[in-house]
């Protein structure tokens, strides 16, 4: 998948265990690593939710129902959004997580506290 980043910040923390580790801990720090690594090799949203079932990507709700979530581990997500028109990916009102091949990171949070 085609990945692009928000913020420089965010990307480093993705790239580097160090940075991670210190601020989320080893456990997820460990676990985002992982997460990232699936997601470069996955074809699509659609390919990481059928061959990584526990990364779980879905939409979320309300104001943020452009934002897709994807597990890391426990309540921390990498909140993403889809780097593409909506046309690419929603036909007659469907999202196609196949066709979802581009995302932005936006950022890692425990967005359930």
């Amino acid at each position: 998948m085609y990945i692009i980043y928000r913020k420089k910040k965010v990307k480093r923390l993705t790239e580097k265990r160090s940075l991670a580790t210190k601020k989320y801990g080893d456990d997820v720090a460990n676990k985002l690593m992982q997460r990232m690594n699936e997601i470069k090799q996955a074809e699509s949203v659609g390919a990481l939710k059928r061959n990584m079932p526990a990364s779980n990507p879905h939409f979320l709700k309300g104001k943020r129902k452009k934002d897709l979530s994807i597990v890391i581990k426990g309540k921390w997500r990498i909140i993403t959004r889809p780097d593409m028109d909506e046309d690419e990916y929603i036909i007659n009102g469907n999202t196609n997580m196949n066709k979802i091949t581009k995302i932005e990171i936006i950022k890692i949070e425990d967005y359930h506290d």
